[in-house]
């Protein structure tokens, strides 16, 4: 299982923006941006929270709302994850 510090790691040094949230029983939870990952952390933190974006090349925290997550889920949809890298 990876953490917010591995995770972090690997969105500094890879090309992946990462996503972590909380879940609905208090879990911390960590995936690769995807459209079923965003979709999930949407969810679960419901209209008025945040999840968090690690951006890819800088391993930057984003607090992300309800708003840009429907943005970021359309931007997934159709193939886009984001920049391959933020340098």
């Amino acid at each position: 299982m990876v953490d917010f510090s591995e995770a972090k790691r690997k969105a500094r040094y890879g090309r992946r923006d990462w996503l972590v949230w909380q879940g609905r029983q208090g879990e911390q939870q960590v995936s690769p941006c995807t459209a079923e990952a965003v979709k999930a952390a949407m969810l679960s933190v419901g209209t008025h929270g945040r999840f968090i974006r690690l951006a890819a090349g800088s391993g930057i925290p984003q607090r992300i709302g309800w708003r840009l997550g429907v943005v970021m889920l359309r931007n997934c949809r159709r193939g886009f994850d984001g920049p391959a890298v933020s340098i």
